[in-house]
């Protein structure tokens, strides 16, 4: 199994990497395997391991974020396969990850933990922040569908308090934090990134700034 050099480009990175600061402040609580460009390798402890990912990656390129893709350039009135055909193919030029969260071990000393006043009484695992991308495509890895978003929150500028229920609201001086309303293996959840946002100028499409935070009722996958 192939371990990830921390020093080297993250926008590269095939490999296992373990929840530690030394690989990046997005890692400091979450570890697992990350996937490049088309990349892939196998573990001796699970032959089927490599077989499963591609199996895995494929449905979620191909059926899911393929199929968001096209949605968006109808939306935008592009030729189909706009994106392909101009940025390269994207099952080639995609980074996708299988991560668990290690709630345990936060470090409420730690230089990557925010102050409370920004956090809210709740310890975040994940920092705010967009992802380098045309879209993202996040499956949390519970049995069908469930309610909430196991950690997983996205930020809503200049939001009315009002309209958000009392359950799924996190006050913030610039907007509210709201909680994914669901989550499951039945369920995609689909990030706008920072590179869709840059072409449509963010006019069209915005990224979505999120995060996750520790969600004491589960264990967050």
């Amino acid at each position: 199994m192939p371990l990830i050099d921390p020093s080297s480009d993250s926008g590269g990175w095939t490999g296992y990497h373990k929840a530690s600061h030394l690989n990046g402040r997005y890692n400091q609580h979450r570890q697992g395997f990350v996937f490049s460009n088309g990349e892939f390798f196998n573990l001796h402890s699970n032959v089927d391991f490599e077989s499963d990912m591609k199996q895995f990656f494929h449905f979620s390129h191909d059926v899911v974020a393929s199929g968001v893709l096209r949605a968006i350039e109808r939306r935008l009135e592009l030729p189909d396969c706009y994106f392909d055909n101009e940025l390269g193919p994207t099952d080639n030029s995609s980074q996708w990850h299988l991560k668990q969260y290690q709630v345990d071990e936060l470090d409420e000393h730690s230089n990557d933990t925010p102050p409370l006043s920004q956090q809210h009484d709740q310890k975040v695992l994940l920092p705010m922040h967009t992802d380098p991308s045309l879209i993202s495509v996040v499956i949390i890895d519970s049995p069908g569908v469930n309610k909430g978003g196991k950690g997983l929150e996205v930020f809503q500028a200049n939001s009315s308090e009002d309209a958000v229920p009392n359950d799924c609201k996190t006050k913030h001086s610039r907007g509210i934090w709201k909680a994914i309303p669901h989550h499951g293996r039945d369920v995609a959840i689909i990030f706008v990134g920072s590179v869709l946002s840059y072409l449509t100028k963010g006019q069209v499409f915005s990224a979505m700034k999120h995060r996750v935070v520790d969600d004491c009722k589960d264990d967050i996958n």
